[in-house]
């Protein structure tokens, strides 16, 4: 299972969609200009208008390159995804050959290794287990769609509307609370840890770009354990109403990890019905 956190970070950084008919668009972001102030609740109305919208699609070819403690992997694959009910992953290194296989629902993870003939198939503490982080499918599925999420709620949209709006070098951003807020918070963590009680503080930033209003950029801050998640969306092509990253580079530092995923990918449909493969080979182990 030494490739697990490779896989899980690529899925948390797949950025979507290239075709034949789409055309860069360049928002180039100037910090002088001056944005007229947007309430937060006006601000996320319209930040989930702009999302992505879509029922299925099927992405033909990703290429990805993996930095793990100066340790550098590169893969390509293929991805098919059932908004908000499914994505199905395979990745395939040198010369072709499939090394892992993923298939993410509402409530359940099934993963084939290749390399070491295992499988799982289980709850997402499988995947929190391996990163230190909570993870869901909502926000796997809003991290790659570069979709506002509350990491903390763990929801999209949600709650975000007591988030605070603010203006910082030519963009929007919506943060999880204000500064005054936030030093509050972590003298509540530190008594509680003199107690030996755990407590956890998350602060997430939310970057907009003020011409297109989607989502550039997604910081999450964990204080106390003490891990970052810095997820950076660009390259973004039009193909028709649809806007979209053709890159994403995501980052994961940690007390004793440091991870950079870089993904680019192409040959998107949108189609109305897809068949997600999935079977274990009877010889296969199950991963405990």
């Amino acid at each position: 299972m030494k490739n697990i956190k490779f896989i899980i970070f690529t899925i948390l950084s797949i950025s979507l969609f290239s075709c034949s008919t789409v055309r860069e668009v360049k928002p180039e972001i100037k910090s002088e200009i001056k944005l007229d102030p947007i309430s937060r609740t006006k601000l996320v109305k319209i930040i989930r208008d702009s999302s992505l919208k879509f029922e299925s699609m099927k992405l033909k070819k990703l290429s990805i390159k993996i930095n793990d403690n100066g340790k550098i992997n590169k893969y390509k694959g293929s991805m098919r995804v059932i908004k908000d009910s499914s994505i199905w992953i395979s990745l395939s290194a040198a010369l072709g050959i499939e090394v892992v296989r993923l298939v993410l629902t509402k409530d359940s993870v099934y993963f084939i290794d290749r390399y070491h003939k295992e499988y799982y198939r289980g709850g997402y503490e499988f995947l929190e287990d391996k990163v230190g982080i909570d993870l869901n499918y909502t926000i796997i599925q809003s991290l790659l769609f570069n979709t506002l999420i509350n990491y903390e709620a763990q929801t999209v949209n949600t709650k975000v509307k007591k988030y605070n709006s603010t203006i910082n070098n030519g963009q929007y951003v919506l943060k999880s609370m204000r500064e005054r807020k936030l030093n509050r918070k972590i003298k509540q963590a530190e008594r509680r840890l003199n107690k030996h009680k755990l407590f956890s503080v998350i602060y997430q930033e939310n970057f907009i770009n003020p011409e297109t209003f989607r989502v550039n950029r997604i910081n999450i801050k964990e204080i106390y354990r003490n891990w970052l998640i810095d997820v950076n969306y660009s390259h973004f092509s039009r193909n028709k109403t649809k806007l979209f990253p053709k890159q994403v580079i995501f980052d994961y530092k940690s007390v004793s990890s440091k991870i950079s995923v870089k993904m680019n990918y192409s040959g998107i449909s949108f189609i109305n019905k897809i068949g997600l493969p999935f079977r274990i080979p009877s010889n296969y182990e199950s991963i405990k």
